[in-house]
């Protein structure tokens, strides 16, 4: 997702919460229905490589993504001990 440096800088280590994901789903699906729009291969072998494990259809790849994303956060969160962050 594009971001101003500004706000990545702040951002710095910190992981998004789930809340912050959850809050920003219909954009990053928005940026990833462009990417997948302009670079279809590429963006179904990173998304699955990174995230779905599988390509599965269009709609449901982005709410899988979604989930995963989530869940990879709350690992390194919870487990891992990084903070959190939100905008």
């Amino acid at each position: 997702m594009p971001v101003n440096a500004k706000v990545n800088s702040r951002k710095s280590d910190k992981i998004p919460s789930l809340d912050f994901i959850e809050e920003r789903r219909d954009s990053l699906i928005q940026y990833w229905n462009l990417l997948i729009n302009t670079h279809p291969n590429m963006f179904r072998r990173g998304i699955s490589l990174s995230l779905t494990g599988s390509p599965g259809s269009r709609a449901d790849l982005m709410d899988l993504a979604i989930e995963r994303m989530k869940e990879k956060c709350e690992y390194l969160i919870e487990v891992r001990g990084y903070e959190a962050w939100r905008l």
